[in-house]
């Protein structure tokens, strides 16, 4: 029996422990958040940062685990590469990679070097001028540069409300005590494509399309509130995307392991966000299988414990599938116990057209700590069978069957409701 060490065990990464013990496959998952529920799941749990390597290496000792998996977060690439070069376990990343990925100065040093559209930016020091913003059109969205959990994310409407917000930015950067990204926003569409790579070429699995709520009083100021998939942006782009990818993997050097390119699509055409090497967090990993297509997550379980991968379902796969599906989740930003009375057996039987249901809590779980935008209780993945409905709609129907309260009885589900127009026109790319 092999054994998986998993960096993070919040309510995101149960579907992943499941799956290993699916496989067969021993799990030990470490999480500096006491009662992370991910722990409860696993063979072996421990209240350990996943950025204590040495404490990483001890655990991984003791276990003798076969590989090692970092999942959804930045902040955990770079112990994730470290522990696997210590232990001699198979790797996704390397030193230059992980600079790349994790730091947005030579992430966007890259992108613009590599050609690739992208929006205006600037890195600011705090003392910053006016002047050095002269060319930007506003509003802008200020970041740290090497944050992740889109922490420290704002929506400024002018200078002096970027002097205003950017302590906080700057607070979130790890390694940066006096500088942060300002980038022109770009308010359209956010279209996410995911592929799996192998040998230095990647297979485009999935593209989706997001929904953000950008909320000024939340200190986030950014949570998911949608995601459709395959997007309406997939219907006689996949070329065009599997050539983006394939030239963002040669860019920062991908040999192995999941990726995900963030793009906007609005009046003047695609400009890319983001590259990420890693599963896509709040469950999106899991839109490719929910549609059929070949699990990005599968390969990544098993390339990290040494398995083989097979590509040959991904050599023929189209990912412009000819459905409409829906990812819908509820989240609870409280703390403390919560009661629901809804079964899995009962959103099958009451929600049109669902395909997938994971419920992360028990009746009267306790809740010790709510993550960025709230934390998961169940997430539900709906294919359209109607065409004349939309995603509220469903979501309308999801709303009727699921309800959580507090030890007080106060309904306390937040869904994520969009706060903007869903459209199904599309810019041209």
């Amino acid at each position: 029996m092999k054994t998986v060490l998993i960096l993070g065990a919040i309510d995101s990464f149960c579907d992943l422990i499941e799956d290993y013990r699916r496989m067969g496959v021993r799990t030990v998952a470490c999480d500096y958040y006491e009662g992370a529920p991910g722990k409860s799941v696993a063979d072996f749990g421990y209240d350990v940062s996943t950025l204590d390597v040495d404490k990483l290496e001890e655990i991984g000792r003791r276990h003798d685990i076969d590989g090692v998996l970092c999942a959804f977060s930045d902040r955990n690439i770079e112990p994730c590469y470290e522990l696997a070069k210590r232990m001699n376990l198979p790797q996704i990343y390397n030193p230059e990679l992980i600079r790349l990925l994790t730091d947005k100065i030579y992430m966007k040093q890259a992108l613009k070097e590599g050609g690739f559209p992208i929006t205006e930016y600037a890195i600011l020091k705090s003392d910053f001028s006016d002047e050095e913003l002269s060319g930007f059109t506003f509003p802008v969205i200020i970041k740290p540069i090497d944050s992740s959990g889109s922490k420290g994310i704002y929506i400024c409407a002018d200078c002096d409300e970027i002097r205003a917000r950017m302590g906080d930015t700057i607070e979130k950067s790890v390694n940066y005590d006096d500088r942060f990204i300002v980038e022109e926003y770009y308010p359209y569409d956010e279209i996410s494509i995911t592929a799996w790579v192998s040998g230095g070429r990647a297979y485009v699995t999935c593209v989706y399309d997001n929904g953000k709520n950008f909320d000024p009083e939340n200190p986030a100021n950014v949570s998911l509130c949608n995601v459709v998939f395959p997007s309406k942006y997939t219907r006689g782009n996949v070329e065009y995307f599997r050539d983006l990818v394939q030239r963002m993997t040669e860019t920062f050097g991908v040999e192995n392991g999941p990726v995900t390119v963030q793009c906007f699509v609005g009046p003047a055409g695609l400009k890319v966000n983001e590259f990420i090497c890693r599963l896509a967090g709040d469950g999106a990993y899991m839109c490719s299988a929910v549609m059929g297509a070949p699990a990005v997550a599968d390969k990544t379980e098993n390339y990290v414990i040494g398995n083989p991968v097979d590509c040959a379902d991904l050599e023929a796969f189209n990912p412009d599938v000819d459905e409409t599906y829906y990812q819908i989740g509820v989240y609870v930003n409280v703390t403390g116990r919560i009661y629901f009375d809804f079964t899995k057996e009962e959103l099958f039987e009451k929600v049109p057209g669902l395909v997938r249901a994971d419920v992360y809590a028990k009746n009267g779980s306790e809740y010790k700590f709510v993550t960025t935008g709230g934390t998961v209780v169940c997430r539900l993945y709906v294919r359209r069978e109607d065409p004349e409905m939309g995603y509220v709609d469903y979501l309308d129907k999801v709303k009727e069957v699921i309800s959580i309260r507090d030890e007080s009885g106060c309904e306390i589900a937040d869904f994520h409701e969009p706060d903007h127009e869903l459209r199904d026109e599309c810019y041209e790319i």
